[in-house]
C-alpha cells in the first residue's frame, strides 16, 4: 500500500502548511501524470523505437545516430535559460503542462513528415521536432522538480518517481508483450506499425497534462531566480565546493555514454531480427522489466 506519510506521521515538515491537506490528491495526479509519460517514452523510445522507425524509412546511420544527442542536449539546455524566468512565477504547473503538450505534439507531428517526405529529408525533420519537442521538455522538466517539491513531502518524492516508472513499465511490458505476439516472425518495411506507436505515445503525453493542470499548487516565492550567466557561476561553485556532487556530475557523465550508444545498439538488433516488427515487443518487453524491477528499489533508497 502506498502511502504518503513519512514514519512520524508529520507529512508538512518539508512542505508549505497550506500545501499539506492537498498531498494526498496531488501525489496521485503527479503518478497518474507518470503513468501517462513513461509509458509515452517507451512506446515512441528514442534509444529503441525511433532508430528502428527511422531505419524502416531508409534514413541514413549518421542522422539516426544524432536522435539521442539531440534529445539530451535539447531537454537539458534550455534548462539553464528558463529556470530563472520559471521561478519568477508564483505558480509553475503551466509550464509543465505546456512542455508536456509541445513534446507530445512534436511526436505526432513526426507522422506527416514520414508519409510525405522523402527519407533523408524526414529525418532531418524528425531531428528537428525532437529538439523542439525536447526544448519543451525541458522546462517542463523544471517545473516538474519545483512542483513537486512544493506538493509532495521530502520522505515521499523518492517512492512517487519510483511509482511513476513502475505503473508505466507495467503498461508498457503489456504493450510489448501485445506488439511481440501480433507481429510474430513478421518482418515488415512498413511504416505504420511504428506510426502507430508513435502517435499513441505522443497523444499520452498531452493526455498527461490533464492531471497536471489538476494540481493543488499553491503560490510560492519568487526570490532567487538567476540568469543564465548567473545559473552558470552557481553551477560552476557547487561542481567546485561540494565533493558529493562533483562524483554524481561525473557519474552522470559516463553513463550518458552508454545512452548515446544505443541507437546503435537497437540499429544492430533489427538487422539481427531480420527486421522481424515482433522483436520490437520483446526489447520493449526488457526495458519495461528493468523499470519495473529497479524504480521501487532506487525509489526508497532516494527516500
Amino acid at each position: 500500500m502506498i502511502t504518503v506519510e513519512d514514519d512520524e506521521g508529520d507529512i508538512c515538515d518539508t512542505i508549505p502548511d497550506e500545501s499539506c491537506t492537498s498531498v494526498p490528491e496531488n501525489f496521485f495526479l503527479n503518478a497518474v501524470n507518470g503513468l501517462g509519460t513513461k509509458l509515452g517514452d517507451q512506446l515512441a523510445s528514442v534509444g529503441l523505437v525511433l532508430p528502428w522507425f527511422l531505419d524502416t524509412l531508409g534514413v541514413s546511420t549518421t542522422i539516426i545516430g544524432m536522435l539521442t544527442p539531440v534529445r539530451r542536449a535539447g531537454a537539458l539546455l534550455p534548462q539553464l535559460i528558463v529556470s530563472g524566468q520559471i521561478r519568477k512565477l508564483q505558480k509553475r504547473k503551466w509550464f509543465w503542462v505546456a512542455g508536456g503538450t509541445i513534446f507530445g505534439l512534436a511526436l505526432i507531428l513526426m507522422i506527416p513528415a514520414a508519409m510525405v517526405l522523402p527519407a533523408t529529408y524526414a529525418g532531418i525533420t524528425i531531428l528537428i521536432l525532437l529538439a523542439f519537442g525536447s526544448f519543451g521538455r525541458g522546462f517542463s522538466s523544471v517545473a516538474f522538480k519545483d512542483v513537486t517539491g512544493k506538493t509532495i513531502p521530502k520522505g515521499n518524492r523518492g517512492t512517487l518517481m519510483a511509482l511513476r516508472a513502475t505503473l508505466g513499465g507495467i503498461l508498457a511490458l503489456i504493450a510489448g508483450f501485445i506488439i511481440r505476439n501480433r507481429f510474430s516472425e513478421q518482418a515488415t518495411e512498413s511504416i505504420i506499425p511504428y506510426l502507430f506507436l508513435i502517435g499513441i505515445g505522443g497523444a499520452l503525453w498531452i493526455l498527461s497534462t490533464i492531471p497536471v493542470a489538476s494540481l493543488r499548487e499553491h503560490p510560492g516565492a519568487t526570490e532567487g531566480s538567476r540568469n543564465f550567466f548567473q545559473e552558470l557561476k552557481k553551477g560552476y561553485q557547487t561542481l567546485k565546493e561540494i565533493p558529493g556532487f562533483r562524483k554524481f556530475v561525473l557519474n552522470r557523465a559516463v553513463l550518458l555514454s552508454i545512452e548515446l550508444s544505443l541507437p546503435f545498439y537497437a540499429l544492430y538488433a533489427r538487422q539481427a531480427t531480420g527486421g522481424n516488427f515482433g522483436a520490437l515487443g520483446s526489447f520493449v518487453i526488457a526495458g519495461s522489466l528493468s523499470k519495473i524491477f529497479s524504480s521501487p528499489f532506487w525509489g526508497r533508497f532516494a527516500d
